[in-house]
């Protein structure tokens, strides 16, 4: 499966438009336990919802789409259930770094 429990995951919901990050909490059989961040408590995932995650395995990107089978708040645990997984090679030809543009910012006269 390429995941194991304490990876970092980016979680995509159909109603929400910005990803967010949670971290596997375990696994069993088809069922991934994640645990609750701030994206789950404050977008309202519901029972039933459809998300879908990714991880990087090697040079391979997983995407798991999953149902929310159940949600503990009080443990701050959500159950999915994984309905497909599908498998996409990393097409990148170089790697990628984070980079600062910097730029001086004027403010120019108009004439009136």
């Amino acid at each position: 499966m390429g995941i194991q429990a304490g990876s970092v995951v980016t979680v995509h919901h159909e109603r929400i438009k910005a990803p967010f990050k949670s971290v596997i909490h375990s696994i069993s059989d088809n069922n991934i336990y994640l645990k609750m961040t701030d994206g789950f408590k404050k977008n309202n995932i519901l029972e039933n919802d459809k998300l879908s995650f990714n991880n990087k395995f090697k040079n391979e990107i997983h995407i798991y789409d999953c149902r929310v089978v159940s949600l503990k708040p009080d443990k701050g645990i959500v159950n999915v259930e994984i309905q497909n997984i599908r498998t996409k090679n990393e097409e990148r030809v170089a790697e990628r770094f984070p980079v600062a543009l910097y730029a001086d910012i004027y403010e120019l006269e108009h004439p009136e």
